[in-house]
């Protein structure tokens, strides 16, 4: 089973990817051996729950 977390983080790495090496033939397209390095120094952060899920109590 995929995490869902982890499936959002590699979309939202990939669409960045894709869009900065959109530079209409101006300069030359980045690689994913030079991209991963710059994200790491961007400091991306990876998404995490940060609030407990509400649990209704139950009497019975």
């Amino acid at each position: 089973m995929v995490c869902p977390r982890k499936s959002f983080y590699q979309h939202a790495v990939e669409c960045a990817f894709k869009w900065l090496n959109r530079r209409g033939g101006k300069r030359k397209s980045s690689t994913w051996p030079v991209f991963n390095p710059a994200l790491g120094k961007l400091g991306l952060a990876r998404p995490r729950i940060t609030e407990k899920p509400y649990v209704r109590p139950v009497f019975a």
